[in-house]
């Protein structure tokens, strides 16, 4: 385990595409015209460093995608951006929503002559270009901060069955002990919540 202080950066951005797309998540193809709730990008920057050194660094990078098909094209964009961050050491995983475009394609038929439609190809340049924003912003806006206190548990599932009005599947209570970022994300604390119908 290195030892010195920690750094951390924080950033989102909304990745939905501007225009009409496929989704993808099911066997058929689905167009979707109009977003209920946005698509977005987290990147979590987090660096330990003793003066000037750095001693271990990583970005935790999350979307709300299917899965990733697309980290060959990001980076390549981040030539020359993140200075001083090791790409290898650079996580990537999607929230598995199947309610997200295809960044890929070939999965589905597109429409044809459609100049409101998205292509799977043109929602990953667009897509590529706000990771690459997102993890530079996280990065360069890295903070000295302190360990937080994670705390997570199971309480009840009822058996994986959709309870909507009782279920509390997951209580997560994470109180960090140092304000890293201005906008208040980190810092909180976060308690019980209820889904309730």
């Amino acid at each position: 385990m290195s030892r010195g202080q920690l750094h951390i950066g924080w950033s989102q951005i909304e990745i939905t595409p501007p225009k009409k797309t496929l989704l993808q998540g099911q066997f058929h193809a689905r167009l979707a015209d109009t977003a209920i709730s946005p698509l977005t990008a987290t990147a979590l920057a987090v660096e330990t460093r003793a003066l000037d050194d750095s001693l271990e660094q990583a970005i935790f990078l999350s979307c709300d995608l299917v899965a990733e098909g697309f980290k060959s094209d990001l980076l390549a964009k981040l030539a020359g951006r993140c200075r001083g961050f090791d790409i290898n050491k650079l996580t990537i995983n999607a929230t598995h929503t199947h309610n997200a475009p295809p960044v890929q394609s070939g999965m589905y038929e597109e429409p044809k002559d459609d100049p409101d439609f998205t292509t799977p190809d043109a929602y990953r340049g667009f897509l590529v270009d706000r990771l690459a924003d997102v993890m530079e912003s996280a990065w360069e806006d890295r903070q000295p901060g302190k360990p937080v206190d994670w705390d997570v548990r199971l309480l009840d599932a009822h058996g994986r069955r959709y309870h909507f009005t009782r279920i509390r599947c997951l209580q997560i209570r994470w109180q960090a002990v140092q304000d890293v970022h201005d906008k208040g994300r980190i810092g909180q604390q976060w308690g019980d919540s209820d889904l309730r119908g």
